[in-house]
């Protein structure tokens, strides 16, 4: 116990000694740290689109297959991201029958937390709904 009370000073004065150097080598490290992991990159993917329509219905014209879209986040989350399967999701349950134009938003996509939607390619679909022959 004795030997601690005497390098006890010794330890302080050690730690406490330089003390602007080291606020200097804190902020500089926090500084960079912030700027790595706050980086934002973009991608962009090409993504399958998967039609959701009624079992009655279908879509008598030809359309898109594939959309491409273009995403920003951390480089983390978008490398997750573009190592997953994704698909585009358009939602033509609740459409009229015949043409219809249809927008495409980022409601479409299952996004991760911190990455942004910033477009798509096409952004607009025209689909011709129709009624399957035979179906009451």
């Amino acid at each position: 116990m004795d030997r601690v009370r005497r390098e006890f000073p010794v330890i302080r004065k050690k730690i406490m000694s330089n003390g602007t150097y080291k606020v200097i080598a804190t902020v500089v490290t926090v500084v960079l740290w912030v700027s790595f992991v706050g980086r934002r990159e973009t991608l962009s993917r090409d993504i399958d689109i998967q039609y959701l329509i009624s079992p009655k219905q279908m879509i008598a014209n030809s359309v898109a297959t594939q959309v491409r879209v273009k995403i920003e986040g951390p480089r983390i989350s978008l490398t997750r991201y573009s190592q997953k399967e994704s698909v585009f999701k358009i939602d033509l349950v609740n459409k009229e029958l015949g043409w219809n134009r249809i927008q495409l938003t980022a409601d479409g996509l299952d996004l991760p937390v911190g990455v942004r939607f910033v477009s798509v390619t096409p952004n607009v679909i025209r689909a011709n709904i129709q009624d399957i022959q035979g179906s009451q």
